[in-house]
């Protein structure tokens, strides 16, 4: 058999030349393509610079605030608002993952044992970052500083905070030998 080529011809109106293919209306809309191309990409950038500097960064503010500390600089807000942010959210995997696998039931037990660990935690961190301290430097005061400062006839007079960081200098020097 005789095979016929087929050719297909595309036209163009006779006025307009043919743009290598492309047709007339795509040609008309470049300039809006590259408008709302480079609006989109704005965009992107805003949203990206919400969720990763704004967002941490107005978190740690509020969490330095909520302690009572002064902002001093932008640089440990945002670190802390970022490390919030990274903990809730491996907290949220774990948890996910944790639930996934196991019953309602395992994970109340699970969650109960955590937070009576966190509270042990809580408590001895209490105890070792300040009334140990406190105690040491309460004790240096009393034993040394109060017979060499205070007279015999005047009453002493004590600057917890002072002795607080007194003691926990103390501390460290002696975890240090």
């Amino acid at each position: 058999g005789d095979r016929t080529e087929t050719t297909h011809v595309f036209s163009t109106p006779a006025n307009q030349p043919n743009m290598g293919g492309m047709s007339t209306s795509s040609v008309n809309h470049v300039a809006l393509r590259g408008a709302c191309m480079i609006f989109l990409g704005w965009a992107s950038l805003v949203v990206v610079d919400v969720v990763f500097v704004t967002l941490p960064t107005l978190l740690g503010r509020a969490m330095f605030s909520s302690v009572g500390l002064a902002l001093s600089h932008d640089i440990y807000t945002f670190g802390i608002g970022l490390y919030t942010i990274w903990g809730l959210a491996e907290l949220s995997a774990h948890i996910a993952s944790f639930v996934r696998y196991y019953s309602m039931n395992q994970v109340v037990d699970v969650a109960w044992r955590w937070a009576i660990k966190a509270v042990k935690v809580f408590i001895l961190t209490i105890l070792w970052l300040g009334f140990v301290p406190l105690g040491l430097g309460l004790l240096l005061e009393l034993t040394v500083i109060i017979p060499i400062r205070v007279d015999m006839d005047q009453s002493a007079y004590f600057y917890y905070y002072q002795d607080w960081a007194l003691g926990l200098l103390l501390l460290k020097l002696w975890i240090r030998l």
